[in-house]
């Protein structure tokens, strides 16, 4: 027990001893109000130490950086700008830490367990540094923003150049950003907000009329233009959305100004549908550098257009024939199924969207004497056609269905009948439903 109070006793005294032997600009360690500085310890067993002390350095001056910047920005210019003060801080902070990558050590020291390195920045060189490399960033959007308002019959590659500008500033909101008399910032965002009026896109029609389920693709077109300029404003990216028609995300207006979209097919049979036209705002996302110039860009407002869509249900054509010589009427029946599944039908093939051929072929069995019954059979044969190609969308058939009478004409009639209530149980179902009911 003796023995065990010696050794703590020991190694306190080894441990008071090592502390002792710390320099004194770590003991004494103590913030120098003309420099952001930053002490950092690090375990030496831990991989690439060095560059661990060096990288938490970086992040503590980048935070004390920002906490000095924030009493700079002014709320009324982050209300201005749409930012928020924490969005432009953390650029600040990210934007400040990749520059003290390169920040040498004052001083550093190493033990045998510990890694000790006091990194400082000069406050006043930090900001005479900010301050150069706001006026190279003033110059460039200057230029960029004389560019522009060149480049007004061109609005495509003339955005470009403003957001340019906008990402070439967006890190100095904090600081006076005039250049040739002007407040630049101002000029930049006045710019930007005059873009989301001035640049319009519209559909060609308010409303259109459509029918769901047709083969047929539906064009529909629109136009872009600049509305102080009454031009054309062409290689306009933009963006297409609707809750219930599969569209193509996105196109390109032309040299003219103008765009379309081709809807393949309309699924839902909702009887009022809507397809939403919008600028594509985040076809530039790729050009910022800056995420607090992104951000002031993706909250700007580009006002929607809605087209209206009235959807009608569709037509089929039915083309029904019992091939035999003794007809019983029994297409009345095959209507009435269409009824029931909610599909209407067209009097005219060339009005339809579908056309239902349905052609149903009797066939004499053997003559049972003792029961006197004429058995018969049927083929049935339904086929799903486009009227506007003739081409076959979708075929079905069953055949040698059972049926017979008293009679070989009773037969054949009792032939049709059955074969009609197999198509309307069963196969009109089976045909049409991935093309008219899906």
């Amino acid at each position: 027990m003796r023995y065990l109070q010696l050794l703590a006793i020991l190694i306190l005294l080894c441990s008071c001893a090592t502390n002792s032997k710390l320099p004194a600009w770590i003991d004494g360690f103590e913030h120098n109000p003309q420099y952001f500085s930053a002490l950092s310890v690090v375990n030496t067993r831990q991989p690439d130490y060095k560059e661990l002390a060096r990288d938490y350095a970086a992040r503590e001056i980048a935070m004390q950086i920002s906490t000095s910047i924030e009493s700079h920005v002014d709320i009324n210019d982050s209300e201005r700008y749409g930012i928020s003060h924490t969005e432009y801080l953390s650029q600040i902070r990210s934007s400040t830490s990749a520059r003290l990558k390169n920040l040498s050590p004052v001083h550093a020291y190493e033990d045998a367990q510990k890694y000790y390195v006091l990194y400082r920045l000069s406050k006043a060189e930090y900001y005479a540094e900010r301050a150069v490399l706001r006026d190279r960033a003033l110059l460039k959007a200057a230029d960029l923003l004389g560019k522009y308002d060149l480049n007004q019959s061109s609005p495509a590659s003339g955005i470009l150049l403003l957001i340019s500008a906008l990402d070439a500033v967006a890190e100095f909101l904090d600081m006076p950003l005039i250049y040739g008399g002007e407040d630049l910032g101002t000029e930049i965002f006045a710019r930007l907000y005059d873009l989301s009026l001035k640049l319009q896109y519209v559909w060609d029609l308010d409303e259109l009329e459509v029918t769901a389920k047709d083969s047929k693709p539906t064009i529909i077109t629109g136009k872009t233009f600049l509305s102080d300029q009454e031009a054309p404003a062409p290689k306009i990216p933009l963006c297409f959305s609707s809750e219930t028609i599969k569209i193509p995300g996105s196109a390109f207006s032309d040299n003219n100004g103008a765009f379309s979209i081709t809807i393949n097919r309309i699924d839902s049979f909702t009887a009022t549908q809507y397809i939403d036209l919008s600028f594509d705002q985040h076809h530039y996302d790729a050009n910022f550098q800056n995420s607090t110039a992104l951000g002031i860009w993706q909250g700007l407002h580009f006002v929607p257009q809605r087209l209206k869509l009235k959807v009608s249900r569709p037509q089929v054509y039915l083309d029904y024939a019992y091939i035999s010589g003794y007809q019983s009427g029994q297409s009345e029946s095959v209507s009435g199924a269409l009824a029931n599944l909610n599909i209407a039908q067209s009097s005219k093939a060339e009005d339809s969207q579908y056309i239902i051929q349905i052609r149903i072929f009797p066939k004499d069995g053997d003559y049972l004497s003792r029961l006197n019954y004429y058995s018969t059979f049927a083929d049935i044969h339904l086929t799903l056609l486009d009227p506007k190609t003739g081409a076959t969308v979708n075929y079905l058939e069953q055949k040698n269905l059972k049926s017979g009478g008293n009679s070989r004409e009773n037969g054949q009639r009792n032939a049709e009948r059955d074969a009609v209530k197999e198509i309307c149980d069963t196969l009109l179902y089976r045909l049409i439903y991935s093309y008219l009911i899906q």
